[in-house]
């Protein structure tokens, strides 16, 4: 199973939901929190990453702490293996959902502006995901 991060409300409900299925069906999870902010223009080449990547690492490794870590305690069966990726969270996701039994995506964890302007992460894995997604909307 892979379960998408990013630090959200929907992403928390996601989590919530990954852990308990995993649980209940035997299965690993794989967490991956994925990070790209690649210039929107296209035809703007990136030819150099002026990125600290040990911060974006360290990022990640918190967000892991904040909101995996907890999951584990109440669910001490389910393996868990974690990625950073630099990708675009969609592709990262699909990338790792190759041999997976479920992809679960929280619904709508960027927000407005950057859903607008980058797309839906979960409208793009429910078409594209090699094998059955979850979507999952933040607890009310």
């Amino acid at each position: 199973m892979v379960v998408g991060i990013d630090g959200s409300d929907t992403s928390s409900a996601a989590i919530d939901f990954a852990f308990e299925f995993a649980d209940r069906h035997g299965h690993d999870l794989v967490a991956v929190h994925a990070w790209s902010d690649l210039p929107l223009d296209a035809l703007a080449p990136v030819r150099t990453w002026d990125y600290a990547w040990q911060d974006i690492h360290d990022r990640g490794a918190q967000l892991f702490a904040e909101h995996v870590a907890g999951h584990r305690g109440k669910h001490p069966d389910v393996v868990v293996r974690q990625v950073i990726s630099p990708d675009r969270p969609a592709h990262a996701l699909i990338e790792h959902a190759q041999d997976a039994a479920l992809l679960v995506v929280g619904s709508h964890g960027r927000g407005a502006v950057k859903r607008a302007l980058l797309g839906s992460v979960s409208h793009s894995v429910a078409y594209h995901a090699p094998c059955p997604v979850a979507i999952v909307r933040p607890h009310e």
